[in-house]
């Protein structure tokens, strides 16, 4: 809580709709509550994975992050073949569903992907948030 009231102090108040927005903001944080932090190391492979509730809704986040993120990566999917792994990849699940994830390449790897699925979190955040956010 100390680094997030940190991190809200030091953004510049440019509105008073920014100042609503923020009060909002602190709202919501207020609500969080983590379930569960997890930080593990597989090889290379840096997995960090935290469950959490905010707002009344049940939340997974996961990260996976490798060494050298220079450098293409590549595993055996199923003891079977083997595929080119995103160096970052990240996911956010709310209520059971997929809300968004990422996956980043390095060394022209594969094609960078992102989505977000913009329906669920108007739903669960509201439409200003979510077209704040950039959706």
């Amino acid at each position: 809580r100390h680094r997030f009231d940190a991190w809200l102090r030091s953004l510049p108040s440019k509105s008073p709709q920014d100042t609503a927005r923020r009060e909002k903001l602190r709202e919501v944080y207020g609500t969080l509550r983590v379930l569960r932090h997890v930080v593990d190391q597989d090889s290379s492979v840096r997995c960090l994975a935290v469950e959490f509730v905010i707002a009344g809704m049940k939340g997974s986040y996961t990260q996976q992050s490798h060494a050298d993120v220079a450098s293409a990566a590549w595993g055996v999917a199923g003891g079977a073949a083997v595929e080119l792994l995103p160096n970052i990849g990240a996911s956010l699940e709310l209520s059971g569903a997929a809300a968004a994830a990422c996956a980043h390449y390095a060394a022209g790897g594969g094609e960078e992907r992102r989505w977000a699925d913009e329906a669920l979190l108007t739903e669960r955040f509201g439409v200003e948030a979510v077209q704040r956010l950039g959706g």
